[in-house]
This record gives C-alpha cells, sequence and structure tokens, in this order.
C-alpha cells in the first residue's frame, strides 16, 4: 500500500497500492474490501472534493468515484500530461493537478473533463499547495517555484535560487504562510501571498519524507529519510531535530489534534511515538526488517490510526497509537512454493522468512499462519501425501512442519540428532507407500516409513548435497546430486546406489511419471530419460545453450520442459526428440500448470511473465500480470476462472476469455 485516505466522521477509509490494489473500509480500517477497477494501475494518491467526488491518482491517469470509492471510472486528460499531484482548490471551485510536461491541469465540472495550462515552464511539476488566503504554489525539478493568483489560469516563477527538486509543501494555518520543503533539506517559506520568501537554516541535508502539522501545539512538523523529525513553533524560522529511529526512512508524520501526540511510521515497520512535542520519542512497532510502512491515516474521531505499507500491510491503533495490531498481513515476503489443498478450497503459501499464509477464497484474502517454528526459517517446498491426507513442508536447519487440517495448524519436528545441518529443499513421497524422502544442500537424504512423524538418517552418499529428487512408485526414488550423480534407490529410499555415468555439470529439473516408471533429468544442455525406473538412460539431443528446469505432461500426451530465457521444448515422441518452440519472452520460465478441464498449460516466470498455450504448447501468448515482479508458481480455481500466481508477489488474475 502506497496511500491512505481517511474521512474520519464517517470511518470511511480507502487504500491504494501496485498492481492495481484499491482497498475500501467502513469501519475505520478494521475491515477492508478490494475494489474492481480497470486495469492494473499503481494508486498513489485520493483527494476529496465536493458532492462526494473523490479522485485516484493512478499511475498518472485519474479515476473517478461519486459512490464513496464503491466503483471508479477513468477520467480523459490532455494527453500526455500524467498527474503528479492533485488538490482541489475550494476558493476557485475547481480541480487542479500538476504533470509531468510542466502544465498545470484545471477541471471546472468536478472532475469530469480537464484542460492544460501553460505555465511558462517546461520542467516536470512535482507538488502543489495553497496558502490560507488562496494563493497557489506549484513546484518542480531544478529549483522551480511557480505562483498563482487566480486559482490557476495563470502562473509566475519565482527565484529560488535553487538546483534541487521540491519535495512538498507544508500549509500553515491563519496567516502563517506555506513551507517549500526541497529534496536537498532545504526550506523555504513564503508568507500568506505566497511572495515573499525566505530561507530557513536547519542543519538538515537529508531528503524531507513526510510533512505535518501540529495544532495542539501549533507547530509544524518534518519527517526525513534518516529517521529525525524537524518541528518548528515560529513558522519554520528555526527548527529542532530529534533523532527517532537511527537510519529508518519515515514515510508518514500524524499529530493527534486532541491530545498533541505525534505518531510516525516507516521503513523496518517502523511506528514511533511522542507525548510531549516530538522531543523524545517511544518505538511502538518496529525492527521488522522485510516490512515497510509507507503512510498513515485516522480512521474516526475516537482515535483509530491506521498505517499500512509493502505488500498490503495493515496495522491499526484504536488507543491514540498506544498499542497496534495487524489488521491485514505483508505479503511481500517471496513465496517459494504455492499449493492447492485437495478435497478443500484452502490455498497455502510458504516462503521467506517462516512465511505461510492461507487462503480459502481463492486467493482473494490470505490469513497468516503460526507454524510453531522455533526460528523463522526460509520455507522451501511444500507437498500434499494423499494416503494419509496430511500437508508437509521443509526449509534450513532441518525444519520439517505438519499439518493434518489442510494447513489450518501446523506441526514442527526435528528428525534426527544432526539434521540441523540439513538446508532441506525438496520433499517427495512414494504413492505407493508411507515413505517420504527429503534432500538439501548440504546434508544427507532423511527418510520417513510413517508420513512424516519420525525421520532417520538414510545411507546415501550425499557429497556436498542433493538438489532434486523424484518418486516413481513402488519404493523407487531418484536423486541428482549437486556434482551431477545420480543415485536410485529401490527399498523406500532406505539405501542408495550410483545409477548411470556421472554427468558433466549440476542438473537443474527431475520430472517422475510413477504410472510409467519413467523418470526425466534436465540440465545444461542435457536432456536424459529412463523408463524403467531408472535402470539405464539414454541422451535426447538438445541445443548445448538451453538449460531446462521443469516438466509436465499434456492431456494429448505431449511433453513439454521449460528453463531459461524463455525455452520451451515440445515433444511428441515421448522424449526421444524435442523441438524449441517461440515463447515470446526471454525470461526464466518455472513450475508450469495444466488445466485438464480446458487443456489450456500456463507458465509463470520472471519479470512478470505469464504465458497460456490453447493449443498443447504449439503457441504462447503472454497474460498481463501488470507488474514485473519475478513469478514462479500457478494455481487455479476452474469455479471462478481465476488464477493465482505467486513468487515476489502475490496476484489473482480473472481469466480473459
Amino acid at each position: 500500500m502506497l496511500t491512505l485516505w481517511g474521512d474520519a466522521s464517517s470511518k470511511l477509509m480507502l487504500a491504494g497500492g501496485q498492481d492495481g490494489a484499491l482497498l475500501r473500509s467502513t469501519d475505520a480500517g478494521e475491515h477492508w474490501q478490494q475494489v474492481a477497477i480497470s486495469g492494473s494501475p499503481e494508486i498513489n494518491a485520493f483527494v476529496a472534493g465536493p458532492e462526494g467526488v473523490l479522485l485516484a491518482v493512478a499511475s498518472g491517469l485519474l479515476l473517478r468515484s461519486v459512490d464513496a470509492g464503491l466503483s471508479w471510472a477513468p477520467v480523459a486528460t490532455p494527453a500526455g500530461n500524467l498527474v503528479t499531484k492533485l488538490m482541489y482548490h475550494a476558493r476557485s471551485n475547481a480541480w487542479l493537478a500538476t504533470s509531468g510536461t510542466g502544465a498545470v491541469l484545471r477541471s471546472d465540472d468536478n472532475g469530469l473533463s480537464w484542460r492544460a495550462i501553460a505555465t511558462g515552464s517546461q520542467v516536470p511539476l512535482l507538488a502543489m499547495g495553497e496558502t490560507s488566503s488562496g494563493i497557489l504554489l506549484a513546484g518542480g525539478a531544478q529549483g522551480t517555484l511557480l505562483r498563482s493568483t487566480d486559482g490557476g489560469e495563470h502562473w509566475n516563477t519565482l527565484k529560488t535560487h535553487m538546483s534541487a527538486g521540491i519535495a512538498r509543501f507544508l500549509s500553515l494555518p491563519g496567516k502563517g504562510g506555506i513551507l517549500a520543503l526541497w529534496a536537498n533539506g532545504g526550506i523555504i517559506g513564503l508568507d500568506d501571498d505566497g511572495q515573499h520568501m525566505w530561507q530557513a537554516m536547519t542543519g538538515n541535508t537529508e531528503f524531507i519524507s513526510a510533512a505535518g502539522y501540529d495544532v495542539h501545539r501549533k507547530q509544524a512538523l518534518l519527517a526525513t529519510a534518516r529517521g529525525q523529525v524537524l518541528r518548528s513553533s515560529d513558522g519554520g524560522h528555526s527548527w529542532k531535530i530529534a533523532a527517532v529511529v537511527d537510519n529508518a526512512y519515515l514515510s508518514g508524520i500524524s499529530a493527534d489534534p486532541q491530545t498533541g501526540d505525534i505518531t510516525v511510521v516507516g521503513h523496518r515497520a517502523t511506528i514511533a511515538r511522542s507525548r510531549d512535542g516530538g522531543a523524545s520519542w517511544t518505538l511502538s512497532h518496529g525492527n521488522a526488517w522485510t516490512s515497510r510502512l509507507n503512510t498513515l491515516a485516522i480512521g474516526d474521531a475516537g482515535g483509530t490510526i491506521v498505517a499500512a505499507g509493502g505488500g498490503g500491510l495493515m496495522l491499526r491503533s484504536v488507543d491514540r497509537g498506544t498499542s497496534w495490531t495487524e489488521a491485514r498481513p505483508d505479503l511481500a515476503r517471496y513465496v517459494s512454493d504455492l499449493l492447492a489443498v485437495p478435497e478443500s478450497n484452502a490455498l497455502i503459501a510458504i516462503g521467506d522468512v517462516g512465511l505461510m499464509l492461507r487462503s480459502t477464497d481463492t486467493g482473494r484474502t490470505w490469513s497468516v499462519i503460526n507454524p510453531g517454528m522455533k526460528s523463522p526459517v526460509f520455507l522451501q517446498s511444500l507437498i500434499y501425501e494423499p494416503r494419509n491426507k496430511v500437508l508437509l513442508a521443509v526449509g534450513p536447519v532441518g525444519t520439517f512442519l505438519r499439518s493434518r487440517d489442510a494447513g489450518l495448524t501446523w506441526q514442527a519436528t526435528q528428525p534426527v540428532a544432526n539434521a540441523s545441518d540439513s538446508f532441506l529443499k525438496q520433499i517427495v513421497a512414494d504413492p505407493d507407500s508411507d515413505t517420504l524422502i527429503a534432500v538439501g544442500n548440504p546434508g544427507a537424504v532423511l527418510r520417513s516409513a510413517d508420513a512424516g512423524q519420525t525421520w532417520s538418517t538414510t545411507d546415501a552418499a550425499a557429497g556436498n548435497g542433493i538438489d532434486q529428487v523424484a518418486a516413481l512408485g513402488k519404493g523407487i526414488f531418484i536423486a541428482a546430486r549437486a556434482d551431477g550423480v545420480l543415485l536410485r534407490s529401490d527399498d523406500g529410499g532406505s539405501h542408495w546406489h550410483t545409477t548411470a555415468e556421472p554427468l558433466k555439470g549440476p542438473l537443474t529439473g527431475i520430472y517422475a511419471e510413477p504410472r510409467d516408471n519413467a523418470v526425466w533429468v534436465m540440465g545444461q544442455g542435457l536432456m536424459m530419460d529412463s523408463h524403467d525406473g531408472g535402470l539405464t538412460w539414454r541422451k535426447a539431443p538438445v541445443a548445448a545453450d538451453t538449460s531446462m528446469a521443469f516438466m509436465v505432461r499434456t492431456p494429448a500426451k505431449t511433453l513439454l520442459a521449460f528453463g531459461r530465457a524463455g525455452t520451451v521444448l515440445r515433444s511428441e515422441d515421448n522424449g526421444a526428440s524435442w523441438q524449441s518452440m517461440p515463447s515470446g519472452t526471454q525470461s526464466i520460465l518455472r513450475k508450469p500448470l495444466v488445466d485438464t478441464r480446458s487443456n489450456v498449460i500456463y507458465v509463470p516466470g520472471r519479470d512478470g511473465t505469464l504465458l497460456r498455450s490453447k493449443d498443447d504448447g504449439k503457441n504462447w501468448e503472454a497474460i498481463p500480470l501488470h507488474t514485473k515482479a519475478h513469478v514462479n508458481r500457478v494455481a487455479l480455481d476452474s469455479a471462478t476462472n481465476s488464477l493465482v500466481v505467486t513468487g515476489e508477489r502475490i496476484v489473482r488474475v480473472v481469466l480473459p476469455e
């Protein structure tokens, strides 16, 4: 989330962010609902106007709502003028916006239509503000400062002797004038007519990242990118500086109008509070290194405050900032694996720093699950063992997690005394028994004969570690060592021996079809298969520069392999020969998904790639995700015709017809 807006009298709140995230709450931020909008723009500002009109800045364009944010419609603006800052000017009953062309946009019909006004500047304008007497100021790059006395119809340039760009304006109440806050930490004050200027000497050279006003103590408040708060009680002429959190980017500041208590939010999920006007500070929340807070807003007149940040993180306080609870989790952490739990409506996602999420509404909302780990490790692999209806997840330091209730609750076990040496990366299940095998790099091959309740080490010569393992059924397992050696077990993983000649370089993928006793191994310039359970092997000719990692069998019995540089290989003869298919991308492709209902194939990849084929892998089209984040897993919900795509982001996609 990048921006919050709240109407304390009605408890209505709006939140906006990347990838088309636009959320709405009618109870001061306790509950939120996603609002449908066209496309997936970045929402970075909301502004309220008369007659219940709300406008949002969406990737430089404008959205308009007349029903308290329930629905939004795009608004046409003059071509080439991307909006950078938006405001409603009550004195002239007009909407105004700055643009990247140096023009100012104006609407006289409550945001329905817009026209461009030349300002005489070609420099991008970045901020806009007004004094208490209605004088307008616009600022931009290269020290640009403009002034208008007629509601933005005409502009003249003010000399600033600044070379930096402007960060924002802070209007002061009464006849206090306005402060122009610059990216280099400089402050220029202007009187109420916006004409007479002076420069404040603060000693601060850091970027001014947020600004606010304390009406209780009548002081201006500034926050910096290095964790400091500046305060001035004489209209910005002199300043006092207090350190809040060392080197934390502070992105929001607000003062309670009744008590004067000041709250700041920032990166590392920092929330700090001052009860003495900013002289001293107490950390209320923070040191969450994977999270960040970008903004805060007042939720109601009773003391509710909401802070929002990366990954959809929402924190809420109902006691004027004294204590905080999590209203929405941070989903920005990397998701390494995703699983649709059979015979349920649950999706489970695991990943970085002990991340475990569960959704029962096809990815619309997610709840954070505490799996009971002693320390939050990077969970790597997730499987469903159907014989016992058990979910299992593995990770570093010998971490094993087990769930018997579709991921609602989990139990953590340490399998053997030296398991902490194992960075477990993959777990597989024998389809014909309760045997499980877990491998990692480094570490031994670990085995369970009771569906993951207890574990033991095997005699496998693991070398420097094992990256890949596959189960072929009937107690047969194939594992690939990091140095290219293939290992085989035919007694349920108790004993292992080498099979085939050592291969040059590491293997990057294994794919098995237990019913046919078949297995394929993939590597750099390598494709090799076995159809007798790994006893004998054949190599298929593939280009030396191909590097495949994932494979799938389509309903038409075609084999498809996916790998680096957008490579898609296709085989109609069970892997004896392969044909390279154009994919239209150079991104690394990850684990595919086949919709057996429609025979459509989906494959995710880096840089926000999601490909779809409707003709058995012959031709591919891109499905827009409206993100450049790397994605690696896909889950399908046929009932809602939607996909959940995970990786660096969690994205839900309603499929095009």
